[in-house]
This record gives C-alpha cells, structure tokens and sequence, in this order.
C-alpha cells in the first residue's frame, strides 16, 4: 500500500468534513448539498471502494432502482448513512447531490488515494487520519 493511501474510512471522513464545512462552516445556503452522484470524472479504482461502503452500509444508494440488482455504482446518488450522518454532524436529511469528482478534486490538493486495505500503524495510531473534524 503506498503512504498516501487511505482506507474506505477516510473516503468516507473526507466527503463527510466536505458536506460539513459547506452546511455548517460556509456561508448560508437555502440549498446545500449533501448528497453526491458518483460521476464518470471519479477514477475507476475507486468503484470498488465505494460498493464496499454500500455493502457495509456506511454509505445509502439515493437513487431510485428499476430493478433489486445494483450493476454500478457509477451515475448512482448517495448519501451518508444516518448511523454516521451524527458523528460526522450533518443533517439527518437527504439534501441534493453533487458530483463526487468535484469533492475529491477539494482533496487533490493533498495528494490523497483511496484503497480497501487498512494499514494497521498508520490507521489506529494517527489521530490525524481516524478524526472526522
């Protein structure tokens, strides 16, 4: 695992302090965002760890589906789930979207990647990288 990478976690932690700082920090909007579309700008190794999260029910599909399979997560709309929406103190609500591309472009700045794989020291033993704010 390379010594930028970040486990699902902090995928998670990173949209989460997005939505936080445009609802609660920012000035304010009638309208904010607090949902996000997985566009087709979002690098294809990130799909993955974005199913994962579904599956484990850190992050809710929005959308509405034709069918009970889920093909893809991409052009899919979602949102934190309400078990972590508190912790990461954002509203209970489903709020409009925005392209994940343009939060993780916030984050590109610092050279961040996502992986599935935890590194155990960096993880539990960095209070950087497990707080939320």
């Amino acid at each position: 695992m390379h010594s930028d990478d970040k486990h699902m976690y902090q995928l998670i932690a990173d949209i989460g302090k997005y939505f936080y700082t445009r609802i609660v920090i920012d000035n304010f909007s009638a309208d904010p965002k607090g949902t996000f579309i997985v566009d087709d700008k979002v690098d294809a190794n990130l799909i993955p760890l974005i199913s994962s999260a579904v599956d484990c029910g850190a992050l809710i599909m929005c959308t509405p589906q034709k069918s009970g399979l889920r093909t893809s997560v991409r052009g899919q709309r979602f949102r934190i789930s309400f078990m972590l929406a508190p912790q990461m103190k954002l509203p209970l609500r489903t709020l409009p979207p925005i392209a994940l591309s343009t939060i993780l472009d916030s984050y590109a700045k610092q050279n961040r990647t996502y992986t599935n794989e935890l590194s155990l020291f960096k993880f539990w033993g960095d209070e950087d990288e497990n707080t939320i704010n």
